[in-house]
């Protein structure tokens, strides 16, 4: 019994880390997209965030960033709390959550753009956003996911 209320709690735990970072990514990224875009106002907010947290909500269903991270650290005999496991920490993250998300940005104002009649450049624009999302999902992961496991081990043990 021991056994499977941890594994159970383990889970909680990952869905909560999972949500946290999910909203904050997205909020985060949304807005930097916007303002690199010169296009931001507080209604493209809400809807970049929106569609946003939506993708990373599905992606985060299909592979668990942060069982991955845990498990190349584990593998490699990396301290997840040295700066070194947080780095490698932070570009898996990265790596698996940037990609899906600035795609699915990019292509969205793509579409609404050329609906628009604006002739937009696919590629370069998302290069440019893949690169500017690389960037910031890195230190907003490095900064965040230390804060937010500190918050949720804190309310787990005054829960218990």
């Amino acid at each position: 019994m021991g056994i499977e209320k941890s594994a159970e709690a383990m889970k909680e735990y990952g869905r909560k880390m999972s949500l946290c970072m999910g909203i904050m990514m997205s909020l985060c990224l949304s807005a930097i997209g916007l303002f690199s875009a010169n296009a931001f106002t507080p209604l493209s907010l809400l809807l970049n965030f929106a569609i946003s947290f939506t993708v990373i909500s599905i992606v985060s269903r299909f592979f668990n960033a942060e069982r991955i991270a845990v498990g190349v650290l584990e593998n490699n005999s990396i301290d997840p709390g040295s700066i070194k496991g947080r780095m490698i920490q932070a570009l898996i993250v990265d790596l698996i959550y940037s990609p899906i998300m600035t795609f699915a940005m990019v292509t969205i104002a793509y579409v609404s753009a050329s609906k628009n009649g604006n002739d937009m450049p696919y590629i370069p624009i998302l290069l440019k956003g893949l690169a500017v999302s690389f960037v910031a999902a890195f230190f907003l992961c490095l900064i965040f996911v230390p804060i937010f496991e500190k918050i949720l081990n804190r309310k787990a043990v005054e829960e218990k």
